[in-house]
Order: C-alpha cells, then sequence, then structure tokens
C-alpha cells in the first residue's frame, strides 16, 4: 500500500450487524479509514455480529359455534430448536417474539377438544441467522352438541315409552359429570356440549327401578363400553341434537279381593256370585304372566259361561281373548295376563249349590300371583310377586263365607268350620298348584314371545 490514508469497506451479509471498528483504523461518520507510514505495519479490527433467528407466534381465535375462550387460553409450543423455550399463553396480532437459533423448528399448542387447529406455513421449518419468520395458528370453535333427556314411567318395562306412559319430573340425570333435573314435561337438556363420548346415567331413586337408556340409534354405542366403565355410553357429535330417553318402574305389588253376593243365610239349589278384583296400585309397578286361582267351597258347582273379566285399562278380556274360560276343577284358574300400574281387573262368576250341601257355614279361598319382570317368573323365586303380600299383608289368601240353611237331617252335621285343618290342607294345595300353573303359563308366554321374534 502506498503511504497515506486508505478507506476500508465491507461487503454486508446477510443476517450480520456491523457493530465496530478496533485497532489502528478509525471510524469518523460512518468512513472506515486507516493511515499507513512508510514501513509500518497497521492493524484494523472490523466487528460484526449475528442477528439471532426470530419466530413470531400469533394465536388467532374464531368463535362462531358457541365457543368462548381467547388467545391466552391456550398454550404454545415451540420444539426442534437448539434453544429451550418454555411454555407460553397465545397471544393475538402482533403475536409473541420468539428468539432461536438457526436451524430446524416447530411452533404448535396443547389440544382443545372444542376447537380445530390450523398451523400456518411458516409454523415448521427451518430458521437461518437474521431471519424472521411468522406463524399464526388460528382455532375454530367447533359447533357444540345437545343432549336432551326424557325421563318416563315405563309401566310395562318395554323400553319404549308408550302412548299411555308419562313423563316424571324432578329426576337428576347424569351426563358425565354434568348433572341436570327434568322439568315439568320430564326433560331436561345439556347445551353447548362439547364433542366427544359420554356415559348417560341417572340417581336412582328408592322404590324405582331402571327399565332401559336409549337414545338416536346413531349417537348410541352402548355396546362398545370400555373397560370399567358403567352406564350407557353415546358420542355427541359436532353439531347435533341426541335425544335419549331413560324408562323406570316402581317395585311391583298386587292386591286381591274377594266377595260374593249372599250376606243372609241361602239353601241348595240357589247360586252364589263371586266377585274377585285384582289389582296394583297406582304407584307401584306392573305385575306380568298375572294368575289367580280360586277354590270354592265343596259342592258349590261353577255355572260354565257364567264368568266375566273385565279390566279398568284393557276393557273386556273375555272378549279379547286374553282370558279364557276358567277351568274349576278344584281349584279354578284365572288367566290375567300383564297388570299395569292402577289397572283393575274385576272377575265373576256363579256356583249352584248342590243337593248334598247341609247346614253350615262354607268358606272359599283365592290366592293371585305374579311375575316381576317380563323375562323371569317362577312363584318358587323370592321375587315373585304374591298379592296382598307384596303391599304388607301377611298371607296371600282371601276368601267369603257362605251360611247354609236347609231342612234338618236325623244324624246330619249341622256345621262347618272355617279354619279347620282341612282347609289348611286345601290352601297348600291350592298354593303347590299355582305353582305349577304360574310355571306352565311363564313358559307358554315365553314360547309366544320366540315365536313373535321368529
Amino acid at each position: 500500500f502506498h503511504a497515506g490514508s486508505h478507506t476500508i469497506t465491507e461487503t454486508q451479509q446477510t443476517g450480520y450487524n456491523f457493530t465496530g471498528v478496533s485497532g489502528d483504523c478509525v471510524q469518523v461518520q460512518g468512513i472506515i479509514s486507516v493511515l499507513l507510514r512508510l514501513a509500518d505495519a497497521s492493524t484494523c479490527t472490523i466487528t460484526n455480529t449475528a442477528i439471532q433467528p426470530q419466530l413470531i407466534v400469533i394465536k388467532h381465535v374464531i368463535n362462531d359455534d358457541g365457543g368462548d375462550k381467547t388467545s391466552s387460553d391456550f398454550t404454545m409450543t415451540i420444539n426442534g430448536n437448539s434453544v429451550v423455550v418454555p411454555n407460553f399463553a397465545g397471544e393475538e396480532s402482533p403475536g409473541t417474539n420468539i428468539n432461536l437459533n438457526e436451524g430446524s423448528y416447530s411452533a404448535d399448542e396443547l389440544a382443545d377438544a372444542g376447537y380445530t387447529k390450523t398451523l400456518g406455513a411458516d409454523c415448521t421449518g427451518t430458521i437461518a441467522i437474521g431471519e424472521t419468520k411468522t406463524c399464526t395458528i388460528t382455532n375454530d370453535d367447533v359447533a357444540r352438541a345437545t343432549v336432551v333427556v326424557t325421563k318416563y314411567h315405563d309401566f310395562n318395562q318395554n323400553g319404549t315409552q308408550d302412548d299411555n306412559e308419562p313423563v316424571i319430573p324432578g329426576w337428576e340425570i347424569l351426563l358425565g359429570e354434568t348433572p341436570g333435573t327434568t322439568g315439568d314435561v320430564g326433560t331436561t337438556t345439556f347445551a353447548n356440549v362439547l364433542p366427544g363420548r359420554y356415559t348417560l346415567g341417572e340417581t336412582q331413586q328408592d322404590g324405582w327401578n331402571l327399565s332401559d337408556i336409549s337414545c338416536d340409534k346413531q349417537f348410541q354405542i352402548e355396546q362398545e363400553q370400555a373397560e370399567g366403565e358403567e352406564g350407557y355410553t353415546l358420542v355427541a357429535s359436532p353439531g347435533s341434537t341426541v335425544n335419549c330417553a331413560i324408562g323406570n318402574f316402581h317395585d311391583p305389588a298386587l292386591n286381591i279381593t274377594k266377595a260374593n253376593n249372599r250376606p243372609n243365610p241361602t239353601t241348595v239349589g240357589d247360586t252364589v256370585t263371586y266377585t274377585l278384583s285384582v289389582s296394583v296400585p297406582n304407584d307401584q309397578g306392573a305385575v306380568f304372566n298375572t294368575t289367580v286361582l280360586d277354590l270354592p267351597p265343596e259342592n258349590f258347582e261353577y255355572v260354565p259361561g257364567s264368568w266375566t273379566a273385565i279390566s279398568s285399562t284393557r276393557g273386556d278380556l273375555k272378549a279379547a281373548s286374553v282370558t279364557p274360560e276358567p277351568t274349576y276343577a278344584s281349584p279354578g284358574s284365572w288367566i290375567l295376563g300383564n297388570l299395569l300400574p292402577g289397572e283393575i281387573v274385576t272377575l265373576t262368576y256363579k256356583a249352584k249349590i248342590a243337593s248334598s250341601v247341609i247346614t253350615g257355614t262354607y268358606p272359599d279361598t283365592a290366592f293371585a300371583a305374579g311375575c316381576p319382570t317380563t323375562t323371569s317368573c317362577s312363584t318358587s323365586s323370592p321375587s315373585a310377586v304374591l298379592a296382598n303380600v307384596s303391599t304388607g299383608s301377611t298371607t296371600p289368601f282371601v276368601g267369603t263365607r257362605v251360611a247354609i240353611s236347609t231342612p234338618a237331617v236325623l244324624g246330619a252335621s249341622t256345621t262347618r268350620l272355617v279354619n279347620t285343618g282341612a282347609a289348611d290342607i286345601w290352601r297348600t294345595m291350592l298354593l303347590a298348584s299355582f305353582i305349577i300353573l304360574v310355571a306352565i303359563v311363564s313358559f307358554a308366554a315365553t314360547r309366544n314371545q320366540k315365536g313373535d321374534r321368529s
């Protein structure tokens, strides 16, 4: 170099900033120079500093389907870079500036089931020294679902709300861990439900039994219960309205009474009209395959065709072929079918007093029972519904007395005691006969049900 002043320049490199000179160089008004003298050596140091890469993370939230979260409710994550960046809350534009090292990186967020996520083009890639990139993560709220649950009194336990089955208000329903209570119209609505899988159940009440839980078919997955999961499971999809129904029925109970139309003494050749009333209380559950066994006094002969069977809800059971004519072969049997809450079935028949009957008081006995459900029926089972016993009585038997007055016959007995050993024997035989009869009725009903499904 010639002696004198020399100007020093450099070609600026992307990603670096000029930060100063040192040594024998000076900078005046942005110009770097060095003064050289003859036979002299000079050293000039120019310093450039790398510009740290910048990533701007913008969190944008769209709430147009019922969502209520803001950008700060989402947690942002940065991975894949040599700089360890702690998770941080999202922020709308202008966003959050993050210092990175050059190289690869990826920006994301922790998942939120209520929102769909869209990552911008610069949310994943590589970044160079001095480069600034912007990653925009957009979240759009998912359309919420609505779950409507109807609670009803399933009189006949068929798992379907029939026209005559009322709704039940004031019952707590559980969707997952969220409670709701049915109102006057028997429904509760779970609104703004995030899409997903939920267990539907209820808080059980004393004296009630669950018959069925069902939902619109496209949302039900009750056959896919997870291990350890109880209750009925449904899937609420975005924007859907899921209609469900929960049926319950009371513990079953049955009553029976018996009367006759002869309060005063009568005589041979007369007829006695017996009336049996079999009922289910309004506040109790239905009784299925109900059967009555009736034992008139000895030599009180059933009059064929004299019978009636009228239900307060089903009408004439005789005309409807529900109840066939009873067979009085000591005892007589009556088949009543299924009795619903509040139903009363009234049975009547006539018996003629045979000429062999002598003066005395003649007791009779009747007994009724049925099954607590449509699928189980055995009177030997502790669950069998015994009339009157199921409503608090100590005995299932009812009966009346008929006083007979005939001309005295020398040497003939003139008294018939009601509470004799013979009466107890007949009651035992009556109960045994009933068990056999109900078993036959249950078997026949099962065969009919199978036939209906074939």
